[in-house]
């Protein structure tokens, strides 16, 4: 049996350290391939360091500096990266999912999709760059290359993303209230149902795009170029109501009734929702106690008088989610982007709030 391998990061720090400063003794920090999941790496420098492959997710990053550092299809998953220095990073291929990178610098970053090939050298597809849930809250993202980038469901309210690469992205419920899309190239994308209100979108090429559903209140459209887009589409602005769970929703059905079970001793475990879209759904009056929610998107879902006592609900898009009158006691929350999200009459008692995102103007909790 094989011993688990100890890594001395702190002398790995040290010689990559001496490395940058072009002493002798000194060496290039390679992690590629190491698991350094949940590790703490706050604040630490890590200028062109390699971490190909590496297991990064659930690390804690914040203000760490990762200029030009090579994370090449890096499991980045839920890691806290705010206010960390991403610029130049060769990150295709990465997975971001659920990452918080509020306030990060991401300038000129490498997010190509990443080149899939076989044990015998074949290509066989490639790999999107995955950041579906991410905070990118007032980050930084000028000039980055990401065509085909998935951000459905983040937050990217007050990011900067001018004269970006982005064709083909899907940004599907995703809020890009305020944020500076000027210059940027989203031919193609998917804006359905986002959030834009007040966002920049001087100079940018939104041609064939698809903004059903999306607000753009404060928006000039003029000013960009919209060859192909449905300027009249009557959705556009729309507020669609939340429904309850139909047909085409049993599976999330089935998970919900499954929890009424465990709730009553008849059941092994808690609902796992983990990876569900449970978006513009009327979950009003549910009791989902102690469920893994984890990452769920919830945008515009009606949990009005919800039971969700120690329900985990950490890193959730609850963008305009209504959880008004319900029961949230001891349950996790830390990460959530909760921008305009209303919690009229709600018990937080004793609920875990840590880096949650919300804006000045959303309604009060509680």
């Amino acid at each position: 049996m094989e011993e688990e391998e100890i890594l001395d990061l702190e002398s790995i720090q040290k010689d990559h350290k001496a490395w940058l400063m072009q002493h002798d003794w000194g060496a290039q920090a390679d992690l590629s391939g190491k698991d350094l999941s949940g590790a703490d790496l706050s604040g630490a420098n890590f200028t062109k360091a390699i971490f190909k492959k590496t297991n990064l997710s659930a690390s804690e990053m914040h203000r760490t500096n990762l200029r030009k550092a090579i994370l090449f299809r890096a499991d980045l998953s839920g890691a806290f990266l705010s206010d960390a220095d991403l610029t130049g990073a060769d990150l295709r291929g990465a997975n971001m999912q659920w990452t918080d990178i509020s306030n990060a610098k991401l300038d000129g970053a490498a997010m190509t999709p990443g080149t899939l090939v076989d044990k015998t050298g074949n290509v066989t597809g490639s790999m999107p760059q995955n950041m579906k849930s991410a905070n990118l809250t007032g980050a930084s993202m000028k000039k980055v290359n990401a065509p085909g980038i998935q951000l459905d469901d983040a937050c990217l309210d007050g990011a900067n993303l001018t004269n970006a690469s982005l064709p083909g992205g899907s940004f599907t419920n995703a809020s890009l209230r305020g944020a500076d899309l000027s210059g940027a190239d989203m031919q193609s994308a998917n804006l359905s149902g986002t959030d834009m209100r007040d966002a920049n979108v001087a100079g940018a090429d939104l041609s064939a795009a698809n903004i059903e559903g999306a607000d753009l209140s404060g928006v000039d459209m003029k000013s960009a170029k919209t060859d192909g887009v449905d300027m009249n589409n009557p959705t556009i602005g729309c507020s669609a109501e939340p429904q309850k769970p139909g047909d085409d929703h049993q599976h999330i059905t089935d998970l919900i009734e499954s929890h009424q079970k465990w709730l009553a001793g008849d059941g092994n475990a808690p609902a796992d929702f983990t990876g569900q879209d449970l978006s513009l759904l009327d979950l009003s009056g549910t009791d989902l106690s102690g469920a893994m929610m984890a990452g769920v998107s919830l945008y515009r879902a009606n949990l009005a008088s919800c039971i969700l006592v120690l329900t985990d609900l950490s890193r959730i898009n609850a963008t305009k989610a209504d959880f008004s009158g319900a029961d949230l006691r001891n349950a996790r929350l830390q990460n959530a982007c909760l921008h305009g999200a209303i919690f009229q009459w709600s018990d937080l008692t004793d609920a875990f709030l840590g880096g949650i995102q919300r804006r000045p103007d959303d309604p009060p909790l509680g």
